[in-house]
């Protein structure tokens, strides 16, 4: 097995992070392509793993060619000391991978529909290309239905065909709402749901969201791909 220099594998890391074209070149379209296998329910880290060693590779061979002169080879960069950066790179952008606001085309018309997600395990109202979940979990679709008539009677029917439903909208968002609080009372402090992950009862980082859908969407989402981590969605 590759010896690991580590302190190589970090100066390679934030290398790899602060890289702008490495980031739209090649980064970019890692994280859409493991979106896609997490929307389906396929997702697997240690395949994904093999993605982000192509990004490690890149940077090694972009650094050498920046600081060493040479534009061929990984210089002083071997395969164990890659594949500890391609491990750092999957934790650091695993957040943009699973987090559902993430859109590669934000121009794309976003309409509401109704998917089952594997990966959760149930049926979820989704929005956008992506499928941002904005409702859910649902043990039926004929339950997500009931929910949508709920909210508008005269439209609802229109998702038995999966066609967009785009008259369902908030007047404000969540954002906009939290926005204008803040400006009336800057000195109030406005609450969110956090999503705190911890591992052996070690605080390791923790995620901002302003709906409880879609923290508990990111937690169970998290959860599924790292069994050992434990997650935790507080309000504060």
């Amino acid at each position: 097995m590759a010896t690991i220099d580590i302190q190589a594998a970090n100066e390679l890391y934030l290398f790899a992070v602060n890289d702008a074209n490495l980031y739209r070149q090649r980064i970019i379209p890692i994280i859409a392509n493991l979106r896609k296998k997490v929307s389906k329910g396929i997702y697997n880290p240690e395949l994904a793993l093999k993605l982000w060693k192509y990004a490690a590779d890149d940077a090694a061979k972009r650094y050498n060619k920046e600081y060493a002169g040479s534009s061929k080879g990984y210089g002083a960069f071997n395969v164990g000391t890659r594949l500890s950066t391609a491990r750092q790179l999957q934790n650091h952008y695993l957040s943009e991978v699973i987090k559902s606001d993430y859109k590669k085309n934000p121009r794309k018309a976003s309409g509401i529909r109704i998917v089952y997600n594997k990966l959760l395990g149930g049926w979820y109202i989704v929005r956008g290309s992506h499928q941002t979940p904005i409702g859910g979990r649902f043990n039926s679709k004929a339950e997500a239905q009931a929910h949508l008539m709920r909210k508008n009677p005269r439209k609802a029917k229109r998702k038995a065909k999966y066609t967009p439903f785009k008259s369902f909208r908030r007047r404000t968002t969540v954002k906009q709402q939290i926005r204008r609080k803040m400006k009336k009372n800057p000195a109030k402090k406005v609450k969110r749901f956090h999503v705190e992950i911890y591992q052996e009862n070690v605080w390791k980082k923790q995620a901002m969201f302003y709906t409880k859908d879609a923290a508990i969407a990111y937690a169970k989402a998290y959860h599924r791909i790292y069994p050992k981590m434990s997650v935790a969605v507080k309000y504060y």
